[in-house]
């Protein structure tokens, strides 16, 4: 895949937010071989199927279908709604740790692989080789991920850079179903609903593969590195996600 645009904000005060700035990341990847290894045990028609997926994956034409793209927005902890606040607090609060009276400020990302992707994933389940869709999901979800991935680096990198300051705990509303009022304010704040066409209905996240996440920023120490978060509820090993390199966790 080619790299993919992000477009960060800053927060300027009474002014709100300043001009975005464009930054390439990635590319993000998906994991042929662990999508290879879990279907060739599944035998032969299942084998069959995960090769004709990686043959539309690698396609041109379809790699165009794929827009993925970012927004962060920098932001002071003050210019948070209250609602989310709350809500940032008690998932610290679960976690165990005191990181709210150190920190503040906070960046808030969005991210997506675009609608092009679940137009084709739907034509694909809506046909006869249903597991060529499935894959193609899972695919799309390891997207996602592998963008996850990449945003945190970049937020790192520009916190040290902007305020010397590094992510110490991240927030992904909607995990578990919690937090999803939250979700339509950070991708206006973001900007998301300008450059990415993002947006929520019937609460849920348009494009379908899109995500969007809260690093809270503190000082050091600079080898913090965020962790991957369990999926709630989860169903472990029996989840195909997981099997076959989908889920975040390894």
């Amino acid at each position: 895949m080619d790299p993919f645009k992000v477009h960060i904000r800053t927060y300027e005060g009474e002014c709100g937010f300043g001009p975005s700035e464009e930054i390439l990341c990635g590319p993000a990847e998906i994991d042929n071989v662990s999508l290879r290894t879990f279907f060739s045990k599944q035998g032969a028609a299942a084998a069959r199927s995960c090769e004709r997926f990686l043959s539309l994956w690698e396609d041109k034409d379809h790699q165009n279908v794929m827009t993925p793209g970012a927004c962060v927005a920098f932001s002071p902890l003050a210019a948070l709604p209250v609602g989310l606040l709350q809500s940032l607090d008690a998932y610290i609060n679960d976690q165990g740790e005191n990181v709210s009276v150190k920190t503040v400020v906070a960046a808030a990302v969005v991210w997506t692989a675009g609608g092009g992707i679940d137009v084709c994933i739907s034509r694909l389940l809506a046909g006869k080789d249903h597991l060529t869709g499935m894959i193609m999901d899972v695919a799309a979800t390891q997207v996602l991920n592998s963008m996850h991935r990449i945003l945190r680096r970049l937020v790192k990198r520009e916190s040290v850079r902007r305020f010397a300051l590094y992510p110490v705990q991240e927030y992904l509303p909607g995990t578990g179903g919690e937090g999803l009022e939250h979700i339509p304010w950070l991708i206006t704040m973001t900007g998301a609903d300008n450059e990415l066409e993002v947006s929520v209905q019937k609460s849920m996240m348009r494009p379908i593969r899109s995500r969007c996440s809260v690093m809270l920023l503190a000082e050091g120490p600079p080898d913090i590195d965020l962790a991957d978060l369990r999926c709630e509820p989860c169903s472990g090993e029996r989840c195909l996600y997981r099997q076959i390199g989908g889920c975040q966790l390894p």
